[in-house]
Protein backbone atom coordinates (compact mmCIF):
# COMPACT_ATOMS: atom_id res chain seq x y z
CA UNK A 1 0.00 0.00 0.00
CA UNK A 2 1.15 3.79 -0.20
CA UNK A 3 2.70 5.26 2.23
CA UNK A 4 -0.36 8.37 3.39
CA UNK A 5 1.97 11.10 3.70
CA UNK A 6 4.35 10.27 0.66
CA UNK A 7 2.42 8.20 -2.04
CA UNK A 8 5.75 7.05 -3.97
CA UNK A 9 6.45 4.58 -0.97
CA UNK A 10 4.88 1.83 -0.50
CA UNK A 11 4.47 0.10 2.87
CA UNK A 12 3.38 -3.33 3.93
CA UNK A 13 -0.46 -3.15 4.86
CA UNK A 14 0.36 -5.10 8.05
CA UNK A 15 2.61 -2.03 9.11
CA UNK A 16 -0.41 0.34 8.37
CA UNK A 17 -0.66 1.17 12.23
CA UNK A 18 2.77 2.34 12.66
CA UNK A 19 4.82 5.40 11.94
CA UNK A 20 7.08 5.32 9.01
CA UNK A 21 9.86 7.55 9.33
CA UNK A 22 12.09 8.46 6.70
CA UNK A 23 15.90 9.84 8.14
CA UNK A 24 18.63 11.18 5.81
CA UNK A 25 22.36 10.47 6.61
CA UNK A 26 25.29 13.01 5.13
CA UNK A 27 28.30 11.44 4.88
CA UNK A 28 31.83 13.06 3.22
CA UNK A 29 33.42 11.16 0.45
CA UNK A 30 36.80 10.40 0.79
CA UNK A 31 37.65 11.78 -2.98
CA UNK A 32 35.19 14.77 -3.14
CA UNK A 33 34.91 15.72 0.94
CA UNK A 34 32.44 19.00 -0.64
CA UNK A 35 29.78 16.27 -2.22
CA UNK A 36 28.34 14.36 0.73
CA UNK A 37 26.95 10.94 0.07
CA UNK A 38 23.41 10.95 0.97
CA UNK A 39 21.43 7.90 2.50
CA UNK A 40 18.15 7.51 3.45
CA UNK A 41 17.04 4.74 5.38
CA UNK A 42 13.15 4.59 6.45
CA UNK A 43 12.41 3.29 10.28
CA UNK A 44 9.24 1.58 11.43
CA UNK A 45 7.87 3.12 15.39
CA UNK A 46 4.83 1.97 16.91
CA UNK A 47 3.24 4.98 17.68
CA UNK A 48 3.98 5.18 21.37
CA UNK A 49 7.65 4.80 20.43
CA UNK A 50 7.63 7.31 17.90
CA UNK A 51 5.94 10.05 20.22
CA UNK A 52 9.04 9.43 22.69
CA UNK A 53 11.33 9.70 19.62
CA UNK A 54 9.80 12.64 18.14
CA UNK A 55 10.00 14.85 21.86
CA UNK A 56 13.77 13.89 21.83
CA UNK A 57 14.06 15.39 18.44
CA UNK A 58 12.36 18.18 19.65
CA UNK A 59 14.42 19.15 22.76
CA UNK A 60 18.09 17.96 21.39
CA UNK A 61 17.78 18.14 17.68
CA UNK A 62 18.10 15.75 14.97
CA UNK A 63 21.95 15.23 15.11
CA UNK A 64 21.40 12.98 18.48
CA UNK A 65 20.28 10.36 16.27
CA UNK A 66 23.45 10.75 13.83
CA UNK A 67 21.07 11.98 11.03
CA UNK A 68 20.93 15.38 9.36
CA UNK A 69 17.22 15.45 8.66
CA UNK A 70 13.74 13.59 8.94
CA UNK A 71 10.34 13.10 7.50
CA UNK A 72 7.14 11.36 8.09
CA UNK A 73 6.29 9.70 5.16
CA UNK A 74 3.71 7.45 6.54
CA UNK A 75 1.33 8.58 9.79
CA UNK A 76 -0.96 6.16 11.10
CA UNK A 77 -2.94 8.73 13.23
CA UNK A 78 -3.87 10.52 10.13
CA UNK A 79 -7.42 9.81 8.60
CA UNK A 80 -7.30 7.66 5.84
CA UNK A 81 -8.81 10.22 2.64
CA UNK A 82 -12.52 9.71 1.56
CA UNK A 83 -12.83 7.79 -1.48
CA UNK A 84 -13.89 10.73 -4.21
CA UNK A 85 -17.40 9.42 -5.67
CA UNK A 86 -17.07 8.85 -9.54
CA UNK A 87 -18.34 11.38 -12.37
CA UNK A 88 -22.09 11.17 -12.73
CA UNK A 89 -23.12 9.61 -16.00
CA UNK A 90 -26.36 9.69 -17.78
CA UNK A 91 -27.45 7.18 -19.81
CA UNK A 92 -30.18 7.43 -22.96
CA UNK A 93 -33.21 4.84 -22.34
Amino acid sequence: MQANLAPEIKIKETDKDFYHVEFTRLEPQGDEPSRPKETKDIRVFTIETWKKMDKVISERGIFVLNYHEFRIVHNPEKPEPKAKPGPKTQTKS
